[in-house]
């Protein structure tokens, strides 16, 4: 019993653990404009998951970060 117990607390987490790879915001990233200031390279996100509903996470030309999708695009 306390294997079965141990399971049914694991595989939730587990489960958990892995959805966030497959979770993909609507819409598209914007075009990137490269911008005329130096900023240091970071990524402050690795995909959707760590971003707001209504952003996604974007490659903006050193690192990715969170921007808002374009509007009208799926």
């Amino acid at each position: 019993n306390t294997v079965h117990e141990l399971l049914d607390l694991i595989t939730p987490l587990v489960i958990l653990s892995f959805t966030h790879w497959f979770i993909v915001n609507p819409g598209e990233c914007p075009n990137f404009v490269p911008s005329p200031y130096f900023k240091p390279c970071a990524d402050k996100c690795s995909n959707d998951y760590d971003c707001a509903y209504n952003e996604k996470c974007c490659y903006q030309g050193c690192g990715r970060t969170c921007v808002a999708i374009q509007q009208g695009k799926t």
